[in-house]
């Protein structure tokens, strides 16, 4: 089953954050739930591993917190289906006793954090869901920019192209207005080599006998 509750309640800190919180039914979801939306986050509650991956793909949260011993799901599976899909959302893995083995599990499989409840400290809980927060914003502006880059770097490529396609015209054009070369002109011999310019000029040049005894 999931739910979504509105934040408007202590408002602590306007964060705006969209949180997916998958922990099963019961007074520990509730209280932890409860110190969320206090600190001012938008929250949403699951507790089922299958319904956790529909929810995420439907919403795109910001941060997800997992409780790594989810009732009647492996915590461990669903974590690492999470950090495998190409998402931005860090996951903060949530446990009720600290296990090293645990531990050590969740940030193999790809947490950014490991936290143990009840909690107590509701600053280091802000702390680190901020700071997961902080990783899912450079990643979303990672991808902007990259993908802002490789659109400046094809329309650069078209330009080019342009470029090069206009260039190959007007030499075309150029070549076939240009007098024959070399050219006797009476005692006079010319000859001309033009080499393009990259960009569309209005240069010229040409030619041409001027009476009986001159040449311009």
């Amino acid at each position: 089953m999931s739910e979504a509750i509105d934040p408007q309640r202590g408002n602590i800190q306007s964060q705006e954050h969209r949180l997916l919180l998958v922990q099963s039914e019961g007074p520990s979801r509730a209280e932890l739930a409860g110190i969320l939306l206090d600190l001012g986050y938008e929250l949403s509650l699951c507790d089922s591993a299958t319904r956790a991956l529909s929810l995420y793909l439907a919403e795109h949260h910001d941060v997800i917190l997992l409780d790594l011993h989810l009732q009647g799901a492996d915590g461990s599976g669903l974590l690492y289906q999470l950090t495998g899909l190409d998402s931005d959302a860090p996951v903060i893995v949530i446990c009720q006793q600290a296990v090293m083995s645990d531990a050590l599990d969740a940030l193999r499989y790809g947490a950014c954090d490991y936290l143990t409840l009840p909690i107590t400290d509701t600053a280091q809980l802000a702390h680190s869901v901020e700071r997961a927060y902080e990783r899912t914003r450079l990643r979303r502006e990672n991808r902007a920019y990259r993908a802002k880059l490789e659109n400046a770097n094809r329309e650069l490529l078209e330009s080019l192209t342009h470029l090069q396609q206009d260039q190959q015209a007007g030499r075309h054009i150029q070549r076939r207005m240009l007098p024959e070369t070399p050219k006797d002109m009476g005692a006079f011999v010319f000859s001309h080599y033009m080499h393009p310019s990259l960009y569309l000029s209005g240069d010229f040049i040409d030619y041409f006998s001027v009476g009986e005894a001159h040449a311009v």
